[in-house]
């Protein structure tokens, strides 16, 4: 609801306004920035402890076995550190959503004090879902993170097959088809979370594109 031209903002408001966009900027810039930085741990400390079990390897003075599951340990120590990282990055989408759609209110009620300001602001002034946190394809954080995993998934399964004493063909085969459907679950049951919270933003939709 538009206010009227005659009647000027309460400076309180105003002020709390101006807070309160601070605030939403703040924990956006903050949650984004994070799952970068996330992201770049995982992918060193994944380089690293593989690196470091690769050259280990290549003395050939191990057992076979222990080794083996040495390995595996720190695959299933990976994978915990990656799920994590994969929660976290969902609960990333919902939280700067909401701080986007908070930002973007604001930037209404002082666009609705003086409406010459819609020629000059460049950002959007609708409470409408942030559509490139709800797309199918994703950010290119989750689906890095969700590669790494499904790797590190497939790698583990194969060398628990390879542990059952299989065949190597079948071991690789193993490997491959988890790799396959830990990458569709991930990606299945991120889609879901996403569509779901795309509907909650929906429904509470005060100000539209077309308003």
């Amino acid at each position: 609801m538009e206010l009227e031209k005659d009647q000027p903002p309460d400076p309180n408001s105003v002020n709390f306004m101006l807070e309160e966009y601070r605030m939403l900027q703040g924990r956006y810039e903050s949650l984004w920035s994070e799952g970068v930085t996330r992201l770049n741990f995982f992918v060193t400390l994944t380089s690293a402890l593989l690196a470091g079990m690769a050259l280990i390897g290549s003395g050939g003075q191990q057992n076979p076995t222990f080794f083996k599951l040495i390995l595996l340990a720190i695959l299933l120590l990976l994978s915990a550190i990656g799920l994590d990282l994969y929660q976290f990055i969902l609960m990333r989408a919902r939280v700067v959503d909401k701080a986007e759609r908070g930002m973007r209110r604001i930037r209404r009620y002082f666009i609705e004090q003086d409406h010459s300001l819609k020629d000059y602001v460049t950002f959007a002034y609708h409470d409408e879902p942030t559509d490139y946190l709800f797309e199918k394809h994703g950010s290119n954080v989750r689906r890095t993170t969700q590669l790494i995993l499904a790797c590190i998934a497939g790698i583990a399964c194969g060398l628990i097959a390879d542990l059952l004493a299989l065949p190597l063909e079948v071991a690789l085969s193993v490997g491959v088809i988890a790799f396959v459907i830990d990458f569709a679950l991930m990606e299945y049951r991120a889609r879901r979370y996403l569509a779901y919270w795309a509907q909650r933003a929906k429904a509470e939709i005060r100000f539209s594109r077309t308003a």
